[in-house]
């Protein structure tokens, strides 16, 4: 090796050397620079704590005097549990007798209103026909017919309800043709027609059906149902609609499927039709008097119907809601 290298080489380590001692240096004055972490707040360490366990104190003291407080207030209504049926101030929930006011339209006049109830466990009901030409008021002028052109169902509800003392879960409105339809789940229907029913057209009168025992269709026991002849007093018409619900239940109770004859629904009239035929029915026709002759008199409530819708009212509807 020359002088040369030799020198070069030293050289070399020199400076390696220094810059190692300059490498350490640095790098113990950057640790010299690390500055320790501040201390935590004294508040966080020392108040923070006392605080929480001061709230969770004063929660429990709070919740304590409450509750004696309301146990031993005296202030209120005391109420007792009486459980007893027949000591006083026995209350129970009850569920209103089910009710319907059904109303007969032909041609966007009334011809038929009909009340009905029916028990709580289906087994039976009442039913109470009313004549469209009854004073709504039971004394006087309007009738229902005329009450249903001006108010429609709404006043007639509210007619009926009043004379009856009680309201009605239902208000159904049904013309010929749908209770044609409903007639027809059972058709035909044995009918004994006591009258001729006439016809008057432009070529004349003709009679469109005559009296006797006869079977109908339903779509016919529809039109029998609003039928009136002219000049009938609509006591006759009602005479012939309480023999077709004669009839129309008797049918539903001799069905094979007491759904089909009624149509599935349980609500409308066919629950109604199902109680009324499967159980113990009573139908009756409101006996109103005529308070002027022709051939289409208003109708009232004398002393003996007016206690006799009473009385059949209370039997028929004993839990009854508001007229």
């Amino acid at each position: 090796m020359s002088p040369a290298d030799t020198e070069a080489r030293d050289e070399g380590e020199i400076q390696l050397d220094t810059v190692d001692e300059r490498s350490t240096t640095s790098r113990r004055r950057w640790r010299k620079r690390r500055v320790p972490a501040p201390k935590a707040n004294p508040f966080w360490r020392f108040v923070f704590p006392i605080v929480l366990v001061g709230l969770a104190v004063a929660s429990l003291q709070l919740w304590r005097t409450g509750t004696k407080a309301v146990l031993d207030s005296t202030d209120g209504t005391v109420v007792e549990v009486v459980s007893d049926p027949d000591a006083p101030g026995y209350q129970a929930f009850a569920v209103p007798t089910p009710t319907m006011l059904t109303l007969h339209i032909d041609d966007g006049e009334l011809v038929g209103v009909t009340v009905l109830a029916r028990t709580l466990l289906d087994s039976g009901g009442q039913l109470v026909l009313v004549s469209a030409d009854l004073a709504a008021d039971g004394e006087g002028d309007p009738t229902l017919a005329e009450v249903y052109v001006a108010e429609g169902a709404p006043g007639v509800e509210r007619s009926v309800g009043a004379l009856f003392g009680f309201g009605f879960l239902e208000v159904l409105e049904i013309d010929t043709v749908s209770l044609g339809r409903l007639l027809e789940l059972v058709e035909p229907l044995a009918f004994n027609l006591l009258d001729d029913l006439i016809s008057i057209d432009a070529d004349g009168t003709e009679v469109w059906m005559e009296r006797g025992g006869t079977l109908l269709d339903g779509d016919v026991a529809a039109d029998v149902y609003r039928w009136r002849n002219p000049g009938e007093v609509d006591a006759n018409r009602n005479e012939r609609q309480v023999d077709l619900w004669e009839s129309w239940l008797a049918s539903v109770a001799a069905a094979d499927d007491l759904v089909a004859a009624t149509l599935p629904f349980d609500d409308g009239l066919s629950p109604y039709l199902r109680a009324l035929a499967s159980g113990q029915s009573d139908i009756q026709l409101l006996p109103a008097v005529p308070i002027d002759g022709g051939s289409a008199p208003t109708y009232v409530l004398d002393d003996n119907a007016t206690t006799w819708l009473a009385e059949i009212a209370d039997r028929m509807v004993p839990l009854p809601i508001p007229a």
